[in-house]
Parts: C-alpha cells; sequence; structure tokens
C-alpha cells in the first residue's frame, strides 16, 4: 500500500522559487543562496538528471528540523518511509532532479505558517527518489484507510525495535507492564502519574520527568488523560509501570491534539508510571 501525503504543514512553505541563483553563502558556508533567502546544498546528485515539470509529482525522502527538534520524518510518516508532493506546489525543490540529495535552509518568513516567535530556519534534509507524471500518479494513488495505515506503521516501528507485540481486545499494544503492589485505583482516590508521550521516531512530545512535574488527578474524573493511559492504568496499582503503543483512536483521535502538536491519525508512543494513589 503507497502513501501519498499530499497536505503536509511542514511542506507547506510559501516561497516561490522560479531559478535559482549561483552566489555562495556566508550565512551558510558551502551554501548556495537561492530566491527569498533559501539557502542549498547539494550533496549528491541523480544519474538521471530528469528534471520535474509543471505538473509532476516529487517522492522524497524527508526529513526536516527546526534547531535541533525533528519535526518531520517520512520514514516515520508512510509505510514506504518516503512522501509524494505535487511539484507545483513545492517549487522550491526547482534546483534539484531526480536522485539527487541536498540540504535546504528555509527561513520562517518564506513560511505559510508563521508565527512572529518563530524566528528559527527550517532545515530540510531531501532526496528525490523519483519524478512522476500525472499519468503516473493517477495508476499509484488508491483510496487508504487510516486506521489500517496506521496498523502497518505500528508493525514498522516494532520491526525496527525487534519486539512482538499484538494489540490486545481494547486496542492497546503492551510493551511491558509491571502492576505494581501498592494502594488500588479508586473513584475519587487522587493519583500521581509521570509519563513520556513520543512519537514512532522516538520524537518526544511530553515528558513529566523533564518538567519535574508529575501529573496529579482524582481518578473516575472525565477528561484528565486520554482514553489509552486511563485503560493502561486501571489495570496498575501504586509503583506499577508500563510502555504502550496508542492507535490514535485511543490518544488524540482524528483530529489530533487541540494544540496541533500531535497530528490526526498518530499513533504514540507512552512510559507511564502509577507514583501514588491516596
Amino acid at each position: 500500500m503507497r502513501t501519498y501525503l499530499l497536505a503536509l504543514s511542514v511542506l507547506a512553505l510559501a516561497f516561490f522559487l522560479t531559478r535559482c541563483g549561483d552566489s555562495k553563502s556566508s550565512k551558510y558556508p558551502g551554501f548556495t543562496e537561492a530566491k527569498d533567502g533559501v539557502y542549498y546544498k547539494l550533496h549528491e546528485p541523480g544519474e538521471s538528471g530528469k528534471k520535474p515539470t509543471a505538473n509532476d509529482f516529487l517522492e522524497l525522502r524527508l526529513k526536516t528540523f527546526k534547531g535541533k527538534e525533528l519535526v518531520f520524518d517520512s520514514e516515520w510518516q508512510s509505510v514506504e518511509g518516503t512522501v509524494i508532493v505535487p511539484f507545483s506546489n513545492n517549487p522550491y525543490y526547482s534546483m534539484l532532479a531526480e536522485g539527487d540529495s541536498a540540504t535546504l535552509y528555509v527561513p520562517p518568513q518564506t513560511r505559510e505558517i508563521y508565527q512572529e516567535a518563530d524566528t528559527l530556519p527550517l532545515e530540510m534534509q531531501v532526496k528525490v527518489v523519483r519524478v512522476i507524471s500525472v499519468q503516473e500518479y493517477d495508476k499509484l494513488v488508491k483510496p487508504e484507510d487510516p486506521d489500517v495505515l496506521e496498523h502497518l506503521l505500528i508493525a514498522k516501528y516494532l520491526k525496527k525495535q525487534h519486539v512482538k507485540a499484538e494489540s490486545d481486545s481494547t486496542g492497546i499494544y503492551q510493551l511491558a507492564m509491571a502492576a505494581g503492589n501498592g494502594a488500588a485505583l479508586e473513584a475519587g482516590k487522587k493519583v500521581k502519574v509521570h509519563f513520556k508521550g513520543s512519537f514512532l521516531n522516538g520524537t518526544v512530545f511530553d515528558d513529566t520527568r523533564a518538567r519535574k512535574q508529575p501529573m496529579e488527578f482524582n481518578w473516575g474524573e472525565e477528561g484528565q488523560v486520554i482514553k489509552g493511559i486511563a485503560l493502561i492504568l486501571s489495570r496498575m496499582k501504586a509503583g506499577g509501570q508500563a510502555k504502550i503503543i496508542l492507535p490514535s483512536r485511543l490518544a488524540f483521535g482524528n483530529e489530533g491534539s487541540s494544540t496541533g502538536l500531535i497530528p490526526p491519525h498518530s499513533p504514540v508512543v507512552y512510559e507511564i508510571e502509577l507514583l501514588e494513589v491516596n
């Protein structure tokens, strides 16, 4: 099954390169400055030299960083490890040909999604796997069930981690579990929990230990934690620990988190410790 993500927020960068500059950059040594403050460096040219035209699509291997933070990785966004985008929406790849590998620096003011506080450039590490004509693309694209795609991505993660696990009747993939031998959970009791949440690529999006602030709430009150965490906590006593994978229906669903930090249909990994039950 192929995955074609045409609406990637990290790729919706509104700057328009009609041609490449040939001036060398003092800001990024070894890079060439293109239009609108974008810099690029070609690492390895492809053999075919095939350039995309207006109606073509590009299959890319892509990593995007904001500072040291990895914000997008096609290896974990699709089963195949690549993403396909329309070239007409992304003309900043106009300096690249099929097979080329390059790094681009994209300043924040050239991006469509831009906040004043966002002052870091994006570093994009890209390889053009192939140029696809619109006729070829029409033959490739098939409707996909997001739930099936999530299952395939989780299976890919388990294989890379050399872990064997299957989802239980609730949909949780339980990787490790120590139930604990302390006080049991009861409605109305105050619980204290440490947890770390990450994407399948290992990028951490929340960590109470790093904040040195465990979460406290009254057990049984709705809306305190996502459904998957509530389910796994219900199997634990004080002192218990677990590592689990949650499909999006047990996490942040088909809309993602309200902050926009967690994209729609994102399976997530949680490490959880039930510290106290008072």
